[in-house]
């Protein structure tokens, strides 16, 4: 490095530290570590829709006990998320984590081997709580101590893992359910949450998260630490305390700078969710329904109504997720290359296209593959947009931010159990009209938002000095190269 440069600096923003740590094995173990809970994420959630016809004939349950469970996973998913959120910007990302993953894996273990019912229903929505619980954590952790210039692979990276997983979760479901039954494929579905609570054990708190709340000795350390590992100089010292904390709160979603791109992914989330969270719920339902049934069916294909999909229905939901990765790859390549609000919006269109196209069914197998299709695009376009609100909220409220989004977001999904108890039988023909033309709305409403965080630097809530010459510090930056 020039140390003429250096000298002529008076301070460099925790934006600029970050960016001259640059990619290595420190961010990778954080990234190891975050991909493996992005790969059990999908898993859990289509473990809902899988096992919903073994539960029920396990415990021969009517309508009233299939809406409660449902409404009891809906509610652990808005109040764990928003929670994590609010936790995670007051005392830290590793501890939410930490704490988060182990409760996960103890509830997720107890549901597994219940056999009670009400029991099942408290492990398991305590398992949804505390998975929704450090997602926001886990997102903004990596992405705190990831270079802008890299933030696209990590986030594709994270993406790719929850496809393989949903691909994992459906193989997985195609071996177990005929021999082992759905206990053992909640069992296996938890297990690699292990892998991640260790790793998260030996990893250190976000730097950035340290110097932006106030620690700064503490988040120079941890600074200093990952430019010894990975092997770049270390400019720590260039770093000034900061004058005052500002603790983050949900009104600062609201101020005149951020009300308008909050309100507007919030609506977005909340319709797409309502589409979305009852398909992937909802699968088997779907799939049995006879409006789709091909003429030339075979024994094969008929669906026990105790397991829920039949052994070609799951073979056809695996190839469906593995050809969802190739999506996934492609729309956040897109986001990389045009902007992430093209990206969206072309994502939700092709996403509406895909839902109307189930209207023209010819055979269940076809079926599959345009539902999972859908969701896949869904995937891609929420990957983009969960990178875009890390990506343009400061530090102080980034977790808070992401938990009380996706929580606000999944409120709308207290519906979805009505919806697959009551009116999705029978009905499939007018819900992928009416899924077609929520995320037409959507792409109307995100082409609304005027931000675009493209290879922007994440934003802060005040810099390090009292020098004002922030902008120039941020081009100095970015054209630092060893």
């Amino acid at each position: 490095m020039d140390r003429q440069l250096l000298r002529k600096r008076q301070y460099i923003t925790v934006d600029s530290a970050i960016e001259m740590a640059g990619f290595g094995r420190v961010q990778i173990l954080y990234l190891l570590a975050a991909c493996v809970v992005s790969f059990t994420e999908v898993q859990i959630i289509m473990t809902i829709g899988l096992t919903l016809p073994s539960v029920q004939c396990e415990w021969s349950l009517g309508n009233r006990e299939i809406l409660t469970m449902l409404m009891v996973g809906s509610t652990s998913f808005i109040v764990g998320g928003l929670a994590g959120g609010v936790i995670s910007d007051k005392y830290g990302r590793r501890k939410v984590i930490l704490y988060g993953l182990l409760f996960m894996i103890i509830s997720g273990f107890l549901a597994t081997f219940q056999t009670s019912f009400t029991l099942f229903l408290i492990s398991r929505g305590a398992c949804l709580f505390f998975f929704t619980f450090i997602k926001p954590s886990s997102l903004c952790m990596i992405l705190e101590i990831t270079p802008r210039r890299y933030r696209f692979l990590v986030k594709m990276a994270l993406m790719v893992s929850g496809q393989i997983g949903a691909t994992c979760a459906a193989m997985t479901a195609f071996e177990i359910m005929n021999t082992s039954g759905w206990r053992m494929l909640l069992f296996w579905m938890i297990v690699p949450c292990i892998t991640p609570l260790i790793i998260y054990i030996f990893l250190e708190e976000s730097p950035r998260y340290l110097l932006v709340s106030g620690r700064t000795e503490e988040g120079v350390r941890l600074l200093r630490e990952i430019y010894m590992r990975n092997g770049k100089e270390d400019v720590s010292s260039l770093i000034r305390h900061k004058r005052g904390v500002n603790r983050g709160q949900i009104g600062q979603l609201f101020t005149p700078e951020f009300e308008k791109t909050t309100l507007i992914v919030l609506a977005v989330f909340l319709l797409k969710n309502l589409i979305s969270s009852t398909i992937h719920i909802a699968i088997p339902f779907i799939i049995k329904g006879s409006y789709c049934a091909a003429e030339n069916a075979t024994i094969e294909d008929e669906i026990d109504d105790c397991k829920g999909l039949s052994d070609s229905n799951l073979f056809s939901l695996t190839k469906a997720y593995i050809f969802g990765i190739a999506i996934t790859v492609a729309g956040l390549s897109l986001a990389q290359i045009v902007g992430r609000k093209p990206a969206v919006i072309t994502l939700y269109i092709a996403t509406a296209a895909a839902l109307l196209s189930c209207l023209w069914c010819d055979g269940k197998e076809m079926l599959i593959m345009k539902i999972s299709m859908g969701l896949a695009l869904n995937h891609g376009s929420m990957s983009i947009v969960s990178l875009f609100i890390q990506e343009i909220y400061p530090t102080s409220v980034r977790a808070l931010a992401t938990g009380f989004i996706f929580s606000s977001g999944h409120a709308i999904t207290l519906l979805s159990p009505y919806i697959i108890v009551y009116g999705i039988t029978g009905n499939e023909f007018e819900f992928f009209s009416v899924g077609g033309m929520v995320f037409l709305i959507c792409a109307i409403l995100f082409g609304q938002i005027q931000h675009e965080t493209k290879n922007e630097p994440l934003q802060e809530n005040a810099r390090f000095s009292t020098d004002t010459d922030v902008e120039s510090d941020v081009d100095w930056s970015l054209d630092y190269d060893d």
